[in-house]
């Protein structure tokens, strides 16, 4: 498969294209009438200019991290389930990061191990900000989980985080927990 950015050169500078290149070019062409699916380029971490999605998502999850016992806590992902324009950069493992800036659904879900003492807090930050959150009290023998479920407007260059907290009288696990968003507008 060709570079596509040299082969929309050629095309641009009206440069002939060989018998290959021509094909690929046809399957791009034919793939963005398909899905209407691109809305622009961006240069990511890797210093290459990366075609965005017309709607970029990521997600990102952990499976479980120690919460000290009221302290709120910056949630440190450890899995990119799926990333379609560099929104999670691992070496700053508790932000994701928007490449193009628009209205973004966000959602999350934070269990807790079970525990029936205190409350259990999240809440979503962005650029370090509280935006949105919630605080609820647990009930005995029930694993607990707080959602997040909004839509916020942001720029290109801001993020997101979640903090968590807890009041059990000593560390508990925050188990499962994924923050995803896709932009929708």
């Amino acid at each position: 498969m060709a570079d596509f950015k040299d082969l929309g050169m050629k095309v641009a500078q009206n440069r002939q294209l060989s018998p290959q290149e021509l094909a690929d070019w046809g399957r791009l062409l034919n793939e963005i009438t398909r899905t209407n699916s691109l809305i622009g380029s961006f240069v990511g971490p890797d210093n290459k200019e990366n075609i965005v999605p017309k709607f970029p998502g990521v997600k990102v999850s952990l499976t479980s991290q120690a919460i000290s016992n009221n302290l709120l806590t910056d949630l440190q992902w450890t899995t990119k389930d799926y990333d379609e324009s560099y929104f999670f950069d691992s070496s700053q493992n508790t932000k994701i990061f928007f490449r193009t800036g628009g209205v973004y659904f966000i959602n999350g879900v934070f269990t807790w191990a079970t525990n029936g003492t205190g409350v259990r807090g999240a809440v979503l930050q962005i650029n370090g900000v509280d935006y949105n959150g919630n605080l609820h009290n647990t009930v005995s023998g029930f694993q607990f989980a707080n959602t997040i479920s909004t839509e916020v407007t942001v720029v290109s260059g801001d993020y997101a985080s979640v903090q968590v907290a807890q009041t059990s009288g000593g560390s508990l696990n925050c188990g499962v927990a994924f923050l995803a968003a896709r932009l929708i507008r």
